[in-house]
């Protein structure tokens, strides 16, 4: 029971909640041997509202940024985050990207980095430019990287689809 005796039934709701949106441990809200003390109506409002607000009812997108072995390592799944520092391109470049990121809003992620690229016996990195878009199911989709090297502009559009069984980032 979250309410201490005294508390009415409408108190006891209300603590229970503000106890689901992130407070624990609130207590009685309004009345008698209340832990909080007497709070007006509109001052819990803008609590509840301020404790559920946009952040919780509208979470960032995420972006692939590399895949990992389930339990057992019988497949591999992906691991998503908000702003990684690290984008493992396995399929579409075979290197990574090593990041910074300007913005990252619900409809498009903007960063600049390093990328890396090992094959044919050399390595190479270079300057990049990421722009991650088209969010779905909370997942940005599209990821295209901007790359010069030796003033010449590269643009590569990916996407993010299945390869022999794992998620990655495709031409």
């Amino acid at each position: 029971m979250l309410c201490s005796s005294g508390c009415s039934r409408a108190n006891e709701a209300l603590a229970a909640l503000l106890a689901n949106t992130s407070v624990r441990g609130v207590g009685c809200i309004v009345g008698k041997g209340s832990k909080v003390g007497r709070l007006t109506l509109a001052s819990i409002l803008s609590a509840l509202m301020w404790f559920s607000g946009p952040a919780a009812a509208r979470r960032l997108p995420t972006v692939l940024a590399t895949i990992k072995c389930v339990p057992g390592c019988t497949a591999l799944t992906g691991v998503y985050r908000v702003r990684p520092r690290l984008v493992m391109l396995i399929e579409a470049y075979g290197g990574e990207l090593r990041l910074r990121w300007s913005s990252w809003s619900p409809v498009a992620a903007v960063g600049s980095g390093t990328g890396y690229f090992i094959g044919a016996g050399a390595s190479y990195h270079y300057h990049v430019r990421v722009r991650a878009s088209r969010a779905r199911r909370g997942r940005f989709t599209r990821l295209t990287v901007v790359s010069t090297t030796r003033g010449k502009t590269y643009r590569e559009h990916l996407h993010l689809g299945v390869s022999y069984g794992s998620p990655s980032w495709l031409r």
